[in-house]
Parts: C-alpha cells; sequence; structure tokens
C-alpha cells in the first residue's frame, strides 16, 4: 500500500468521520475525535460520591469545633442566688478567652443564641456574635414572677443552662424556710465559722433581697454561744460579747447572710436552730448534730489536765488552729488573754450585782495599763503571772511581813504567799511545796491551772 500525502488525508477522514460499526452497534453517531475526548475526560473528572458531601450544619459544627478546641467560653449572670426582681434590668455577661487571653473577633456559627422562657424574663439582645477584649455585656429583665429557664447555645452546643427565679420584693419580708451551713465537728472553746440563710419559695438563697422582723440563733442542746462576725475583716470575738441566743435582722448581716462564730463549752452534742423571734416554730434546723473534741497538744495524762479544760469551758483560752500546747511557755500576748477573758467570766458571773460588776470594771481599767507594759513575746515567768493572777483576779493580796519560805522575796513574794495561804497553792511537781521557782517560764497548762485555782 502506498502513503499519499503522509498519510494526512487518511487521518483527516479517521478524525472527522462516522464510525459506521459503532453506529450499527450502538445507534450514537460519534466521531473518533469525539469519542477520545470523552474518554481523556472520564480519566481526568473526579467522581463526587454521595457520602462526601456535607450539609450546611455539620460545616458549622466543624467550625465550631475548631473554634473551641482554642477558645473558652463562660455565662455570668451576676445575680446572688439567681433571684430577679420584677421590672429591674440586670447586667450580665459573656467571656471568652482565646490561648489564655481574651478573644476579639466573631463567635462561629450564628453565635451564641439565648433561649428563654419569654413569659417571666426578657434578654437583650437575643444572639450575640460580636466580642471585644473577652467580653461581651447583656441585659435580662424580670417580667412576671416565677422560675423560668434560659439556654445559652451555639449550633446545638448548649454551654449553659440555669433557671431565674422572678419575684416580687413584697413576697420576700417575712421568710419561713432557712438553712443553717456548719461543721460537722468543733474543738472545745474554739471558735468555728457558721451561716445562716433564709430561702425563698422557689428554694434559692435569699440573697441581697431585704427581709424583715428579727430572729434568734440558739443551741438546743449542748452548750455553746456565738457572736455575730457578719460585718467584720477580722471574725474574732471577744468573750465578754458571746451569748447563748443570737438575735440577728437583715441589717445585722451579710448581703443577708448571719456570719457568726460558734464556741462549744462543754463536750455534748450541738443541734443549732433558728427562730423567729417571739415564736416557737424552727425557721431552720442543722442537719445533724455537731460533734465536740478535745484539742490537739493537750493529754488527757498530763498533770494539770482537769484544770486546763475548766479553763476552756470558762473561754479563758480559745485553741489556735485546734491546739492547746499544754507545755509550751505562755508568752506575754496569751498571758494578757487569759487575764482579760478571767475578768470578763467573773464580769457575767457577777449577774445583777452591780456593785461586784464595777469593783470588776475597775480591774479591767487596771490591768489595761499594766498590759501596756508587758511584751507580747516575751516568755512569762510564773512569778510575773502571779503578780497579774493575785493583783487582778484576786485583787487582795495578803501582805507577807514574815516570810514562810525561802523563795517568798523580792517583788511578787505577796503574790507567792497569797497562793499558798488563800488557795492551798502547789506545783504538781518533784518541788511540791519546797520551792516556787519563780524565774522559771510559767507553760501555758501552768497557767491555766493557777487561773483556775484563783478562780
Amino acid at each position: 500500500m502506498t502513503i499519499v500525502n503522509q498519510g494526512l488525508c487518511r487521518d483527516f477522514l479517521t478524525a472527522n468521520t462516522i464510525d459506521p460499526i459503532a453506529f450499527l452497534e450502538s445507534g450514537v453517531v460519534t466521531t473518533t475525535a469525539a469519542v477520545q475526548a470523552i474518554q481523556e475526560k472520564t480519566k481526568t473528572a473526579p467522581k463526587i460520591e454521595q457520602k462526601t458531601i456535607k450539609t450546611r450544619e455539620q460545616i458549622l459544627d466543624e467550625e465550631m469545633q475548631e473554634f473551641f478546641k482554642n477558645h473558652t467560653l463562660s455565662v455570668s449572670l451576676g445575680v446572688p442566688g439567681n433571684n430577679i426582681e420584677v421590672g429591674r434590668a440586670y447586667t450580665a455577661r459573656v467571656r471568652v478567652d482565646g490561648r489564655n487571653r481574651p478573644f476579639t473577633g466573631s463567635l462561629p456559627a450564628e453565635g451564641l443564641v439565648l433561649a428563654y422562657d419569654r413569659a417571666g424574663v426578657k434578654l437583650f439582645p437575643e444572639t450575640i456574635i460580636a466580642i471585644e477584649n473577652g467580653v461581651r455585656e447583656f441585659q435580662i429583665t424580670g417580667i412576671r414572677p416565677g422560675k423560668y429557664g434560659i439556654s445559652f447555645k451555639i449550633g446545638k452546643r448548649v454551654f449553659l443552662t440555669t433557671t431565674v427565679n422572678v419575684y416580687k420584693a413584697s413576697e420576700m419580708l417575712s421568710p419561713d424556710q432557712g438553712v443553717i451551713i456548719n461543721s460537722k465537728s468543733i474543738v472545745l472553746a474554739d471558735e468555728k465559722l457558721m451561716g445562716v440563710v433564709f430561702r425563698t419559695k422557689y428554694a434559692s438563697n435569699q440573697l441581697d433581697i431585704p427581709y424583715g422582723g428579727r430572729y434568734i440563733l440558739k443551741s438546743l442542746t449542748g452548750k455553746a454561744k456565738f457572736c455575730n462576725v457578719s460585718q467584720r475583716k477580722v471574725r474574732k470575738c471577744r468573750t465578754d460579747e458571746l451569748v447563748e441566743e443570737l438575735e440577728f435582722g437583715y441589717d445585722d448581716t451579710y448581703r443577708g447572710v448571719l456570719l457568726a462564730n460558734i464556741l462549744p463549752f462543754d463536750y455534748m452534742p450541738i443541734s443549732l436552730v433558728v427562730v423567729k423571734k417571739g415564736a416557737a416554730k424552727p425557721l431552720a434546723k442543722s442537719s445533724s448534730d455537731i460533734l465536740v473534741t478535745n484539742p490537739n497538744g493537750i493529754d488527757k495524762s498530763y498533770t494539770y489536765y482537769p484544770e486546763a479544760i475548766d479553763a476552756l469551758k470558762k473561754g479563758l483560752m480559745k485553741p489556735n488552729l485546734g491546739y492547746v500546747l499544754q507545755d509550751r511557755e505562755l508568752i506575754g500576748k496569751q498571758a494578757k488573754e487569759l487575764i482579760r477573758n478571767s475578768l470578763a467570766h467573773l464580769f457575767l458571773k457577777a449577774g445583777t450585782d452591780q456593785a461586784r460588776k464595777q469593783q470588776i470594771l475597775a480591774r479591767m481599767k487596771d490591768f489595761d495599763v499594766r498590759a501596756a507594759k508587758l511584751d507580747d513575746y516575751k516568755n512569762v515567768s510564773r512569778a510575773e503571772f502571779a503578780g497579774l493572777v493575785v493583783g487582778i483576779i484576786d485583787g487582795a493580796p495578803i501582805v507577807n511581813s514574815d516570810k514562810k519560805w525561802i523563795d517568798e522575796t523580792g517583788e511578787y513574794k505577796n503574790m507567792i504567799t497569797t497562793l499558798r495561804e488563800r488557795y492551798n497553792f502547789v506545783w504538781r511537781d518533784s518541788f511540791a511545796e519546797r520551792y516556787f521557782q519563780s524565774d522559771k517560764s510559767i507553760t501555758i497548762g501552768e497557767g491555766m491551772y493557777m487561773i483556775e485555782r484563783v478562780l
């Protein structure tokens, strides 16, 4: 066969004429060039499978998940107890941080949607998209009294679901139920913080909602005293302000919460109750009895154990973080505490005896002058403490004009003589009656023992 014109005519005819065999078999008129083009397109075009097609919701969900890999979102209503007053608007806030820094930008998807019960509350805006410097505020307003739900979500992800209690101020003036918050156990004579809060009809804490009337916190069983520390920075009680029944009203509390110190003065378990003044029905009860335990650092086999415990029961010294270190040297600060508390004890014990009370008040003033000269952190000797106990607590030392023992000399001889002759005082050690050891530092346990003998 002879090739003419280098086969150009043949190639042209092949590319641009009908393939008769393909036509007869399929009935489709297709040029060879067209067939090749279709074949090439089939090879290069990707096949789209149904399972690779994502819905808009899936795309938004992936966007949200990617965002919250490095971001956190929190919502604060800023409303104590979630209680809001009818007709009053409150400012709440959303906080967003990214990589430990405040976030500025737009939240993913359609933003944070605030869904709520429109019958009782109103929120504005209802959708939060833009966040600036990590914060976006919104308002919540009470419309009608009741308990209503609120939820915060982005897409299908719910970040917070909560309820708010919408109230009328007039409904909150006479609370009829409350809660006592207390420890399960307390060390004898130690101060322990406790709380009382009234509850609304929605079972929420009545915080920052004024109420009327006077109320009393007291112990039904056990021996305990209280003092109100609600409005103090240093929540400590003086012995002379402790009472067995603590009366209070809203103005005596911290934002509606009574903060009180309780001090047990016996080992009997304590059961607490709150009643309205003049009524018998309890508004609140402790969930269980409070157990009273011994302080750490004082042993039942200790020589002066009975007197030390009696001193604690009288409130002459308070444990420090649950400890009374019986053998540790008494320092000036502790000596002052023992004397002042002893005087307070005697004042309360005087009852209606006004002459006796005036006498004790005079001794308190005298002691304030003497206490100013006593170094708070210097060890106190046995003789120095005897001078305080006899000079202030007893008040009328025996004048020793003819010493009986060789140690009854010097500045404190009359005090030592008074202890021995009036109170039959002896140390329970190897020296017993023969030697007072005036210069020896007195210990905490010995100090309580000496005062107990005089009281």
